[in-house]
């Protein structure tokens, strides 16, 4: 069910997975955010490979994607590390919250 919304609705992704981690498995917010990256990684391959075996790669625009996505992810995995489960938590709420005004932004005003 989580990969028909990753692929259908795509962003939030994360955030669910962040959150099941730790309301049902009992992960604490690092660990969740950690693992939920990997779960991500394995979701994007996949669906890269899918596309790439089509031929529907746009790599003017990929490849600017990925330097970015690559330099997130690396800035942000040391300052989780560096700040620990109680910064990983604040950011997590702010991201939740700014999912849900996108979407409320989306049902309501388009």
């Amino acid at each position: 069910m989580l990969g028909f919304y990753n692929g259908f609705v795509g962003p939030g992704t994360g955030s669910l997975l962040v959150f099941g981690f730790v309301s049902v498995i009992g992960y604490n917010f690092l660990s969740a955010s950690a693992i939920s990256k990997i779960v991500n990684v394995i979701a994007d391959v996949s669906s890269l490979v899918f596309f790439l075996l089509h031929k529907h790669v746009l790599f003017h625009l990929a490849l600017p994607m990925l330097v970015c996505n690559v330099a997130g992810s690396y800035f942000g995995s040391r300052m989780a590390v560096l700040r620990g489960n109680a910064f990983i938590r604040k950011v997590f709420l702010v991201v939740v919250v700014g999912i849900v005004l996108r979407f409320a932004w989306d049902v309501f005003f388009r």
